[in-house]
């Protein structure tokens, strides 16, 4: 069963990412979204949402770019918030490193991401891992996945 369903649109922004990814399936989403597709990239987490509306995306987004300011305390090296092209200029819009504690407690894992989003739909997709455990504390893996698949 195809977990995108009918999204067209989210599912070729997906496309590139589908030959490596795994587990893909569609996910309850969180406030504000209309469908999530959430899949496995080797250690990262992969999610792809359509947001109800352009509105509910860009509130999204701000929560990054508030994770962002935190990624320079919890995990530095994350770059300056951007508006560009994906690697494959397919999509043109916001890419933003974040970084938040998942959980509480001083166990608590920091979790670092990247989002980017499609600026011409209510689109978004994100890669995340946490950053000792699956990064080794570096911001290249997910990096790299971003490129490599954008």
């Amino acid at each position: 069963m195809d977990p995108f369903g009918e999204d067209k649109a989210l599912a070729a922004f997906a496309a590139a990412w589908l030959p490596d990814a795994t587990g893909c399936a569609s996910a309850a989403g969180e406030e504000g979204e209309q469908s999530r597709v959430s899949c496995t990239l080797g250690k990262l987490g992969l999610h792809f949402v359509r947001f109800a509306s352009a509105a509910e995306r860009d509130t999204a987004r701000l929560t990054r770019r508030q994770q962002h300011d935190d990624a320079q305390r919890l995990a530095p090296g994350a770059t300056h918030v951007l508006r560009r092209p994906s690697a494959s200029q397919r999509t043109r819009g916001e890419y933003i490193e974040f970084a938040y504690i998942s959980g509480t407690g001083a166990d608590a894992p920091i979790v670092a991401g990247i989002w980017w989003d499609n600026g011409d739909e209510p689109i978004a997709a994100y890669l995340e891992a946490p950053l000792a455990k699956d990064l080794d504390g570096s911001w290249a893996p997910l990096r790299d996945a971003w490129n490599r698949y954008s």
